[in-house]
């Protein structure tokens, strides 16, 4: 499993170069790195899993998240790339597409308010728990997912699921 993402909200028209390079650097091209280096590990063993984590914002489009939007989608075509050409190698290649987690960094930087707005549009009435998208990301790890290759399981509580959703009314 490769993880590693970094994001800010930015204009689509005010984007630079240099913040687009930053933020497809690490969030897709760091999946490249470390992606291949793993697989040329796993050839040699003639199995294995590789669980990339993308994002739901690689599904749906929102405001001011272009690169982090455009990075996020380069990791499921990564993915799937990955997991044609080495599933003839033994290595099975997925990715989660995780919604709305509950971390400490989501903690920090949701006000009350923000983050009952956001469990209103989510079906399930809740952020995800870390535990959770682990074990999405453990099956897709584990023996029992051993002819699953390709897919990426979205892990949001049914969020894209219901398409937009105005928050839900009281009472």
């Amino acid at each position: 499993m490769c993880y590693a993402g970094i994001g800010w909200r930015i204009p689509f028209l005010e984007i630079t170069d240099a913040d687009w390079s930053k933020i497809i650097g690490t969030n897709l091209t760091g999946y490249f790195i470390v992606g291949q280096e793993v697989a040329r590990v796993m050839v040699a063993g003639k199995k294995g899993r590789i669980v990339n984590v993308a994002s739901i914002n690689a599904h749906i489009g929102t405001d001011h998240q272009a690169a982090y939007a455009a990075s996020k989608g380069g990791i499921v075509a990564l993915t799937r790339v990955m997991a044609f050409e080495l599933a003839p190698l033994g290595i099975c290649v997925n990715a989660v597409s995780p919604g709305p987690i509950e971390t400490e960094l989501s903690a920090m930087n949701l006000s009350p308010a923000t983050r009952r707005s956001r469990e209103e549009r989510i079906p399930q009435g809740r952020l995800g728990h870390p535990d959770e998208l682990a074990a999405a990301i453990a099956f897709l790890a584990s023996p029992d997912a051993s002819y699953i290759n390709g897919t990426v399981l979205v892990v949001d509580g049914g969020l894209i699921s219901g398409g937009i959703r105005e928050p839900k009314k009281p009472g």
